[in-house]
């Protein structure tokens, strides 16, 4: 049985996350490859620097800094090719 709350949240949320889901986005093998291997370092970097910052490990006066890192890890190229995936799913 349905309450008034749970038809509330059904409607609200599950039923409009449902209208906004990422379609499924393709990338050549060279810009998988790129993808991967600059997710990879960036997502290792993400994590350690979260629990550091988190921690108090490291300052958030350093944040500027990390920004600085995860640029320098090609997160610009990472947007690129996915900007490329939803040009390609368009297309479509």
């Amino acid at each position: 049985e349905s309450s008034a709350a749970s038809d509330v949240y059904k409607r609200q949320y599950v039923d409009n996350a449902a209208k906004h889901v990422i379609p499924p986005l393709t990338a050549t093998s060279d810009e998988s490859k790129d993808l991967a291997t600059i997710m990879t370092e960036i997502n290792t970097y993400r994590d350690e620097m979260f629990i550091a910052f988190v921690t108090g490990a490291e300052s958030l006066d350093n944040f500027d800094q990390y920004v600085e890192q995860i640029n320098k890890f090609g997160i610009d190229r990472a947007i690129e090719i996915k900007e490329a995936g939803i040009k390609r799913y368009e297309a479509r």
